[in-house]
């Protein structure tokens, strides 16, 4: 077992009380990716491995503006994904009590330094307006080609190669609190588990054995996904088979994941008050202090209801 990152499986066991129903065959962080596009167009540098959350949005400042009637986006950092994924480990309710704890000061730290800051800008609060208070998102990194750097889960580049194929782009770490420089978000596993009815459990712990070997954990990496072993070797290989050239995949593994959020089956339930309100920040439509109490209480109404059920 020491052969897996150990937060994948941290996982794991926090869901099952404990237990391990089956191995992490994949795994994801979130990182930044960049339109070297725009950087070079404006004359920005590029974002490097370690750039804290303070000197990104110095960078998105300076590449958020309009030009020739196009308006430029400097950042944009996937709601839903780093609210699940955060680098302080904060989770959205308690397992224990199934109580939200949502209006804290980790989740203040999280909407001020990330969330308000990204959108802190006043063509950004603008596009959003003019956008009926829908976030931007992966459309403008990847049709309309105007977002400079989107902090999203490092499979985009596998999941849009044809895409990304005609974008000059790259990647680097996601930002990183300056008080905690080498700490990275917490990972995203894929887990092949194994029934408890299955007839088969013998064969099928053998297709598990295969999918977590040395040989086919290369394969991964080679096609440009995240491995689940620790394996130098098999990391270093990551994007051999792609088309793309000269891109940093060292920024998936650059930092330490963070530790894993306590989960609980209903903690997506907890979470989508935090996203809706997100545009509502950004566009100063509501303090960060007010959203904080009412999502915290929005998400407990919608835990007390889901327990009901």
């Amino acid at each position: 077992m020491n052969r897996f990152d150990q937060g994948s499986l941290g996982v794991m066991r926090q869901l099952a009380g404990g237990g391990l129903y089956g191995l992490p065959v994949y795994d994801l962080v979130m990182v930044t990716y960049y339109n070297k596009d725009i950087f070079d167009r404006f004359g920005v540098s590029y974002p490097k491995d370690g750039i804290t959350w303070e000197e990104t949005i110095e960078l998105a400042k300076k590449l958020t503006r309009n030009e020739d009637g196009k308006q430029y986006l400097g950042l944009v950092v996937s709601p839903a994904h780093y609210i699940r994924l955060n680098q302080l480990s904060v989770g959205a309710m308690d397992p224990k009590t199934e109580k939200a704890t949502l209006n804290n000061e980790q989740w203040k730290k999280l909407f001020d330094s990330v969330f308000k800051a990204q959108g802190n800008m006043p063509d950004y609060m603008k596009y959003v307006t003019d956008n009926k208070n829908k976030m931007p998102y992966k459309d403008e990194f990847l049709k309309t080609k105007t977002l400079a750097m989107f902090v999203y889960l490092s499979d985009l580049h596998t999941a849009n190669q044809e895409v990304m194929d005609q974008m000059n782009w790259n990647m680097a770490t996601a930002p990183v609190f300056k008080d905690m420089p080498k700490t990275g978000t917490q990972t995203y596993p894929f887990f092949w588990n194994i029934a408890s009815n299955s007839k088969n459990k013998d064969a099928s712990m053998e297709v598990l054995k295969y999918l977590t070997s040395d040989e086919y954990q290369l394969i991964v990496s080679k096609r440009g996904e995240m491995t689940s072993l620790k394996n130098a070797d098999i990391r270093k290989e990551m994007g051999r088979d792609m088309n793309f050239n000269n891109i940093n995949y060292n920024a998936v593994y650059a930092n330490t994941p963070a530790a894993s959020a306590p989960r609980h089956k209903f903690e997506q339930i907890a979470q989508k008050p935090v996203e809706n309100i997100i545009a509502e920040v950004v566009t100063d439509k509501v303090d960060v202090n007010s959203a904080l109490r009412r999502v915290d209480d929005d998400a407990n109404k919608a835990l007390d209801a889901e327990k009901k059920k």
